[in-house]
C-alpha cells in the first residue's frame, strides 16, 4: 500500500465527504493493514461548539462551527477526530470547560462521557484522535490544575470497563519498541490503544497518560484562509521528536481547511464548496507541494455535516 492520494483510504475519505454516511463500520475495518501515518481522518474543527449543544442559545449558535453533537459527528458525519478548546472552570477548579473564544459551551467531563465514551462503547474498532488547545492559562498554577483535571477525567471515565487513560496510544509502550514506523491500525486495535491525544502545551507531556505534545508529533499549516498553505509549526520536520526516545517514525500532518468568512457550500460540493472534493483535493496538493510531499493524516473542517450534501 502506498501513501499516495490514490490509495484506497484516501478515496474512502473522499466518499465520506461526498456521500451521506449512515454507518462507519466499514470505514473502521477496511484499512486495518495501513500504518497510522498512512491513514487520513476527518477532524471536526471546534467540535464542541455545535448547534446541538447550543440548544437555542443565541450566542452559542453564533459561535458554532458544527451542526451536530460530537456523538452525531462521530456516528453519522464520518468524523474520527475532535478538536477541542478547553479552559479551567473558575467557579469549580476541579472541572474544565469546553469553549470557543469567549463562549462557554459545556462541562468537559460530562461531554466526554456523553459523546466520546458512548461512541467508543458502540464502535469497538474505531480509532479516534483528540486535539486539545488550552485557553486562558498564562499562569503556571492554572496550567498545572488543568493538567491534573485532564488526568482525572481520563482516569474516571470508562469504556466497557477500561479507563480512557488505558485506551490512549503510548509511543513508549513495549509493544512498539521494535517498530521502525507507526503501528498498523489493526495492531492498535488489538492493543486496545485506539485513542490519540494531542495538546499544545509542553508541560502536558505524559507517557503514562498518552498525552502527546503536538510539536513532537505533527506538522500543521496555518489555519486562517484558503489562499495558500503555509507553516504553523514543524513544517520542515519529517520525523517525530519524542523526548527521551530514539523513534524515527514519520511526522504526521494536521491540515486545516476552513474559512470563517467564505461559505462552506458552493455550487455543488463536488466542485464549489469548501468541503467539496473540487476545492479540498487541489488544496491538499498545494499543501503537499509546500510541506515535503506529506499527505494529511488529519483534515480539520468546519460544518462537517455539509460535506455530505
Amino acid at each position: 500500500m502506498t501513501a499516495s492520494l490514490s490509495c484506497p483510504n484516501f478515496m474512502l475519505v473522499a466518499l465520506l465527504l461526498l456521500l451521506k454516511v449512515t454507518s462507519n463500520a466499514a470505514f473502521d475495518q477496511a484499512d486495518g493493514e495501513l500504518r497510522f501515518n498512512e491513514y487520513t481522518m476527518i477532524m471536526s474543527h471546534n467540535s464542541a461548539a455545535n448547534k446541538d449543544t447550543a440548544d437555542g442559545d443565541f450566542f452559542k449558535n453564533f459561535g458554532a462551527d458544527q451542526e451536530n453533537s460530537m456523538y452525531e459527528q462521530l456516528t453519522n458525519n464520518g468524523v474520527r477526530g475532535l478538536s477541542l478548546d478547553i479552559k479551567l472552570d473558575y467557579s469549580d477548579r476541579s472541572k474544565l470547560r469546553l469553549v470557543h473564544n469567549p463562549i462557554d459551551y459545556a462541562d468537559f467531563e460530562i461531554e466526554m462521557e456523553t459523546h466520546l465514551v458512548r461512541f467508543l462503547e458502540e464502535n469497538e474498532e474505531a480509532i479516534v484522535a483528540i486535539n486539545f488547545e488550552v485557553i486562558d492559562d498564562s499562569q503556571a498554577a492554572i496550567r498545572s490544575t488543568i493538567l491534573a483535571n485532564l488526568k482525572n477525567t481520563f482516569s474516571n471515565l470508562f469504556v466497557n470497563g477500561v479507563s480512557l487513560a488505558d485506551m490512549t496510544f503510548k509511543y513508549d509502550n513495549d509493544l512498539w519498541k521494535n517498530h521502525n514506523e507507526w503501528p498498523t491500525l489493526n495492531e492498535m486495535r488489538s492493543s486496545g490503544q485506539r485513542l490519540f491525544l494531542f495538546h499544545d502545551r509542553t508541560e502536558f507531556r505524559s507517557t503514562e497518560y498518552g498525552f502527546m505534545f503536538r510539536d513532537d508529533v505533527m506538522k500543521e499549516n496555518f489555519w486562517e484562509g484558503l489562499g495558500d498553505c503555509t507553516a504553523r509549526y514543524q513544517w520542515n520536520s519529517d520525523k517525530v521528536s519524542f523526548p527521551n526516545s530514539n523513534l524515527s517514525w514519520s511526522r504526521l500532518f494536521f491540515m486545516n481547511h476552513f474559512d470563517s468568512i467564505a461559505g462552506t457550500v458552493g455550487e455543488g460540493l463536488l466542485g464549489g464548496g469548501i468541503n467539496g472534493w473540487g476545492r479540498l483535493y487541489p488544496r491538499i496538493k498545494q499543501c503537499m507541494n509546500s510541506n515535503g510531499s506529506i499527505k494529511p493524516n488529519f483534515i480539520s473542517l468546519d460544518w462537517v455535516i455539509q460535506a455530505e450534501e
